[in-house]
């Protein structure tokens, strides 16, 4: 879905002569990754049920009391006729869960628990920001007017969510431009045949844009056809990228970095659709 979301976003006379042009607010018609995908997303989840469990006098870090918490979760799903259950809590509280799950094997056997996606995600945050920290990222945000000084150095350090997101989609997104031109580079200096129909993955591109800007007609279908036409070009993606790896280690440290923002957009995604498979 994401190198489809590029392409249309890039929008290509044809799809390997890809050239960079400015990203102006009245030439650019295709939303952002998150606006794209909410357009194009049909999952419709089931409505969550809110309800509240007893209360208990007891500070929430103490051990016993998130004993006394899974315990009692136990029995409602018992009464409920459901074997297993699934407990999301944040960092702090999972990390007591997780001990006394460890101490209790059996007794817990049947029990799974989580951190809700928000801490899953703000600690990859973190992770993305330690790995790449001596990289110019933060140069990057900071001189291109994206963000200041101290917004920057904090996103990275995993302390701001929405920015966090917000500054490495950004990054990515101008990567995969820059990547995407190099590779239309080094196919038309190997001269040989693609495979691709440029004529078809254009004319569904365009297809895709235009239901994007009139609002009419099936989003969904026509970005599942792009989908569909990028098997062989993501193959040539994939020789591309095993031979810039190979001949420069800019090329492969960056292209990790396009891998792990699109892996956090994932997991977003699934969580938004309700999809973990």
């Amino acid at each position: 879905m994401d190198p489809a979301w590029a392409l249309v976003r890039t929008l290509p006379t044809k799809p390997l002569e890809v050239q960079l042009l400015p990203m102006e607010t009245d030439r650019q018609t295709v939303p952002g990754w998150t606006g794209f995908n909410a357009m194009v997303s049909s999952a419709a989840p089931s409505i969550t049920e809110v309800g509240y469990c007893p209360m208990i006098n007891g500070s929430p870090t103490e051990a016993s009391t998130v004993y006394t918490v899974m315990k009692q979760i136990q029995k409602m799903m018992s009464s409920l006729g459901q074997h297993d259950c699934v407990i999301t809590f944040d960092l702090a509280i999972y990390m007591k869960a997780k001990e006394i799950q460890w101490r209790n094997s059996n007794e817990f056997g049947r029990t799974v628990i989580r951190m809700g996606g928000f801490h899953i995600a703000l600690n990859y945050l973190a992770v993305l920001g330690k790995m790449f920290e001596d990289s110019g990222l933060s140069d990057l945000l900071i001189e291109s007017g994206t963000y200041g000084i101290n917004t920057a150095e904090n996103l990275l350090k995993g302390k701001s969510y929405n920015r966090g997101v917000r500054g490495h989609k950004l990054v990515m997104e101008a990567l995969m431009r820059l990547q995407w031109e190099e590779q239309c580079r080094w196919l038309s200096q190997r001269h040989e045949d693609t495979g691709v129909d440029e004529e078809t993955v254009t004319a569904h591109i365009h297809s895709c844009k235009d239901a994007v800007k009139e609002t009419t007609g099936d989003l969904h279908n026509c970005c599942q056809t792009v989908c569909d036409d990028m098997t062989d070009v993501q193959k040539l993606m994939s020789v591309f990228r095993t031979f810039g790896r190979t001949a420069s280690q800019v090329f492969s440290f960056w292209s990790t970095y396009i891998e792990m923002v699109q892996l956090l957009l994932e997991f977003i995604r699934a969580e938004r659709d309700d999809e973990m498979k």
